[in-house]
């Protein structure tokens, strides 16, 4: 599995791809010039649930806010409760509370 970023200049997603199958993608909006990505949805498509698949994405979201700098503030229930597990991970939250 690939889990490939496309963004344009207000909104963009992570796609988890494998053997160019779509088989989730994570959702976001852009603010402050693209510092702040606003997390607003998570879906898996049901064929490929239980595999581990979202919480794969929201590994690879943290790992691109960090290397590129940015924030994020989570809307998206998935990623809210991932972070809330995930305590040291909230470098990257814009505020540090949820």
């Amino acid at each position: 599995m690939e889990i490939i970023k496309e963004e344009d200049e207000t909104k963009g997603r992570l796609v988890a791809k494998e053997n160019d199958v779509e088989m989730g993608e994570m959702t976001f909006s852009l603010a402050n010039n693209g510092q702040l990505w606003i997390v607003n949805h998570t879906g898996v498509k049901a064929e490929f649930k239980n595999r581990g698949i979202a919480k794969e994405m929201f590994f690879k979201l943290v790992e691109l806010l960090r290397q590129e700098g940015k924030k994020v503030m989570p809307l998206c229930p998935f990623v809210k409760s991932m972070f809330k597990k995930h305590t040291e991970l909230w470098d990257v939250l814009r505020h540090q509370s949820l």
